[in-house]
């Protein structure tokens, strides 16, 4: 059986390259709130799913500036 790409678990890097934003960025917004899922492996180590970095992506797809931001 092969792995969904969406079950693929990214570092911090990996993520970083992934979306084209900084590790810094992802690294504030994972000790700030409001990222997406991530699982903490151990006191220094996360991972991000594929597939919960790509659903948090799509639930901030706007068509104008008007629209309103996800809580």
């Amino acid at each position: 059986m092969v792995a969904d790409a969406g079950d693929e678990y990214l570092t911090v890097e990996n993520l970083a390259s992934y979306t084209s934003l900084t590790r810094d960025f992802w690294n504030k917004l994972r000790c700030e709130g409001g990222g997406p899922r991530y699982v903490k492996i151990s006191a220094r180590v996360v991972r991000y799913r594929r597939s919960d970095v790509d659903a948090w992506m799509a639930e901030r797809t706007r068509l104008s500036t008007f629209q309103e931001a996800p809580q």
